[in-house]
C-alpha cells in the first residue's frame, strides 16, 4: 500500500497536525476553506498512513489517467495491501464551482478482473482550485509490475461521469509532502501537466519521477529550480523550465523567477511589463562589530498613514521583495500589529541576506516593501500574513511558521502537534489559549537556548491574585521548587507579594546551582531573580521574552530588557505556558492567562537589531 508521511515543510502550529478524516470534515464545515486546505491533505496522510507500513522504497512506472479537461488528473497509483490494493488518484477541482462528493464516490474497475476498488474522495466538499484525493480498496492483489488499464467512475453533484487511467501495480510504498512554492506572485508550478498555485501541497509517490514544469507569471521569466528537503531534481534541469523530480521523504520544490523586459520597436530603450506599484526601499545597516548570519527575524515599524494613498485600509496589499518595483525574491512578512493604513503598523520581515561587521563594507542590505494593486494577504501561506488575532477569522492569514524560526497559534479544536496540558479542563482553545489551571507545555525539546528568544503575546485576565504562572523554557518538561534536578531555565513568571499585582518575576539557572537551602535557590543572580520586573495592567496584552546570548540571559517586556543577569547555557529547551511545573503542574491553579501565538527568533549580537531607513516612495 501507500504509506503516506507527514509532510516535514509543514507549519508547527494547529494546521500542522494529523487529524483523522471525520475530525478533518467536521472542522472543516466550521471554519474557513481556505485555511484549511493543508489540514485536509494531513487528515488524508493520517489516514492512509494507518491503512498499512512501508517496505520501503520500489520502482514504480508513471501512470496516466483522465477524467475531464475541468478535472485534470494528475496521478493514478495501484498500490499492494496486506488485505488487497488501494487506488488512488489525485486531481484538481477546476471546474469553476463546488464539487460535493457523496460517501462511495470514487469506483474502480480493472479491465481483466471482476474485482471492485470503492471509496471516497477528500474533502468531500473542493472549492475551486482544491486538489483532491479518491481513495479506494479492494481485496484484489494484482501482480506487482503489471500494466492495468482501469475504469472508473466518479461521483459529484449528483452527476456520474467515467474516466479511464493506465497504472502499473505496485509493492507496498511510501508517498510524500512535497511543498510547492514559487519566489514571486502568481508563479505556479505544474505537475504532471496538472497547474498548482505557490503554497500548495501534493503527494509524491516513492520511486516515479513526475514531470515538472514552472509557470511564469506576466513579467518574469523562468530562472531556476531549488529543491528542498528530500526531492530531488536532476542537475540538467535546475534551469530548464521544463524537468523531473522525485522524493524520498517529504521537501519542496520552489520555482525562482526573475522580472524580464521588452524592447520597443521604436526604441532601444527596454519597459518593465510588471503592473504599476508603488514601492519603497528600506537600507539596512549592521552597526555591530559582531557579523549576522542570514535568514534572521526583523521588526520593522512602518509609518502606514505615511504611505497610505498606496496602502489599502487592512494592510493586505503589501509584500517584501529583494529587488525594486517587485523584482528579485519575495521576503516572507508578518504583522505584529496595526494592520491599517493609519499610524505605526509593526511588521516582522524574514530577511535572508548576511550583514557582516561595521565597516567590512558588507554590512549594508537593501529591501523594498512593495504596494501591489492587488490583495497579497490570501490564503493560510501569503507572502504577508498577520498575527492570528487581526485577521476576521483567528488565525486566517497567519504565516507565522514561513517567517520565524519556530512558531505555534492556537486555532483549536485541539493544541498544537507536540503540545500537551497538564490539566485539559483548565484551559480553553477559543481565539487563543485560555489557561487558569495546570500547565501546557511541548511534550519534546523544541529549540537550542543559546542565541534563541523564546515569546508569546500574553494577557493576565483574572483580577484574584494567584502567581506562578506565565511563560518558562527549561531543559526539563517538569520544573521544581529549589530546582533540585539542576534544570537550565528560565522563568519569567506571575508573582504577587501581597499588594502588587500582577507583577512578574524571573529565575534564572545554567543547571550549575550547586548546594541550596531553602527558597527558590538559583545561580544567576542579579536583576533577573525574584524582582519585580514590571506590573502588567489587567486584560492587556504583552509580548513577554526571554534569551540566553553567550555571555548573559535576560528578559523583555515588549521589547524592553527589564531583567538581566550573566551567565549562560546551551541546552535542548521544552516551552512551558501556565502554571511552571510543566507536566508536574497537575491542576495547580495560578493566574488566568492567555496566549496569542509564541515563537522562538534568532538572538542577533549583543540583542540589537540592525538599523533601517526608508527612502523616497516611487510610484
Amino acid at each position: 500500500m501507500v504509506h503516506v508521511k507527514k509532510p516535514g515543510p509543514m507549519p508547527e502550529n494547529g494546521r500542522g497536525k494529523g487529524l483523522n478524516l471525520q475530525a478533518a470534515i467536521e472542522y472543516l464545515t466550521t471554519y474557513s476553506v481556505a485555511v484549511l486546505l493543508l489540514v485536509i491533505l494531513l487528515a488524508i496522510i493520517a489516514a492512509l498512513a494507518l491503512a498499512g507500513h512501508s517496505n520501503g522504497l520500489s520502482t514504480q512506472s508513471a501512470s496516466t489517467c483522465y477524467i475531464t479537461a475541468q478535472l485534470p488528473c494528475s496521478q493514478f497509483v495501484v498500490a499492494d495491501t496486506q488485505n488487497g490494493s488501494e487506488a488512488l488518484m489525485f486531481f484538481v477541482n477546476n471546474l469553476g464551482q463546488n464539487l460535493s462528493m457523496p460517501a462511495n464516490s470514487f469506483v474502480v474497475k480493472p479491465a481483466i478482473t471482476n474485482a471492485t476498488y470503492v471509496g471516497n474522495c477528500y474533502p468531500a466538499n473542493a472549492m475551486p482550485g482544491t486538489p483532491v484525493t479518491c481513495v479506494a480498496s479492494s481485496p484484489y492483489k494484482p501482480t506487482v509490475g503489471s500494466q492495468l488499464n482501469l475504469a472508473f467512475q466518479l461521483a459529484y453533484n449528483n452527476l456520474h461521469i467515467t474516466g479511464t487511467s493506465t497504472a502499473y501495480a505496485a509493492p507496498k510504498a511510501d508517498a510524500y509532502g512535497v511543498l510547492l512554492t514559487s519566489n514571486v506572485r502568481g508563479g505556479g508550478v505544474s505537475v504532471n501537466n496538472v497547474r498548482y498555485a505557490s503554497g500548495s501541497t501534493v503527494i509524491f509517490v516513492s520511486g516515479i519521477n513526475y514531470r515538472i514544469s514552472a509557470d511564469a507569471p506576466s513579467g518574469y521569466a523562468f530562472q531556476d529550480w531549488i529543491p528542498g528537503g528530500s526531492v530531488s531534481i536532476p542537475a540538467s534541469g535546475i534551469n530548464s523550465t521544463q524537468t523531473t523530480a522525485n522524493a524520498t521523504a517529504n521537501g519542496t520544490i520552489e520555482a525562482v523567477y526573475v522580472a524580464s523586459t521588452t524592447t520597443s520597436s521604436s526604441s532601444t530603450s527596454s519597459t518593465s511589463t510588471i503592473a504599476p506599484i508603488c514601492y519603497v526601499p528600506i537600507t539596512i545597516s549592521n552597526n555591530q562589530a559582531a557579523p549576522i548570519s542570514g535568514p534572521f527575524q526583523m521588526l520593522i515599524n512602518v509609518t502606514s498613514s505615511t504611505y497610505s494613498s498606496c496602502i489599502n485600509s487592512q494592510w493586505t496589499n503589501v509584500e517584501f521583495s529583494t529587488g525594486p518595483n517587485g523584482a528579485g525574491r519575495i521576503l516572507k512578512a508578518w504583522v505584529e500589529s496595526n494592520a491599517t493604513n493609519t499610524g505605526l503598523t509593526g511588521v516582522w520581515v524574514n530577511v535572508t541576506a548576511s550583514l557582516g561587521a561595521s565597516g567590512s563594507g558588507s554590512n549594508i542590505t537593501t529591501i523594498y516593501m512593495d504596494m501591489m494593486p492587488y490583495i497579497v494577504m490570501t490564503g493560510s501561506n501569503p507572502p504577508t500574513g498577520e498575527a492570528p488575532q487581526l485577521s476576521p477569522l483567528y488565525g486566517e492569514y497567519d504565516n507565522g511558521p514561513s517567517v520565524f524560526l519556530k512558531y505555534w497559534n492556537f486555532s483549536g479544536p485541539s493544541l498544537p502537534a507536540g503540545w500537551a496540558s497538564s490539566d485539559p479542563g483548565g484551559m480553553a482553545l477559543s481565539s487563543g489559549l485560555t489557561i487558569s489551571a495546570g500547565s501546557v507545555y511541548t511534550t519534546s525539546t523544541v529549540f537550542n537556548s543559546i542565541n534563541t528568544i523564546v515569546e508569546s503575546d500574553v494577557a493576565v485576565t483574572s483580577s484574584t491574585p494567584q502567581y506562578l504562572s506565565g511563560l518558562i523554557q527549561s531543559s526539563g518538561n517538569s520544573p521544581m521548587y529549589n530546582n533540585p534536578t539542576n534544570l537550565s531555565e528560565i522563568l519569567y513568571k506571575v508573582d504577587f507579594d501581597g499588594s502588587t499585582y500582577p507583577e512578574y518575576e524571573a529565575f534564572a539557572n545554567d543547571g550549575a546551582k550547586g548546594a541550596c537551602s531553602g527558597g527558590e535557590c538559583y545561580d544567576l543572580q542579579g536583576a533577573v531573580s525574584n524582582v519585580n520586573l514590571f506590573t502588567a495592567a489587567l486584560n492587556t496584552y504583552y509580548v513577554l521574552s526571554s534569551y540566553v546570548s553567550p555571555t548573559s540571559v535576560g528578559e523583555l517586556e515588549n521589547y524592553h530588557v527589564v531583567g538581566s543577569a550573566s551567565g549562560t547555557f546551551a541546552t535542548n529547551q521544552y516551552i512551558i505556558l501556565g502554571y511552571y511545573k510543566g507536566a508536574g503542574a497537575g491542576s495547580n491553579a495560578g493566574p488566568t492567562e492567555s496566549f496569542q501565538w509564541v515563537r522562538t527568533r534568532a538572538y542577533l549580537p549583543n540583542g540589537i537589531m540592525p538599523q533601517y531607513s526608508f527612502g523616497a516612495m516611487v510610484t
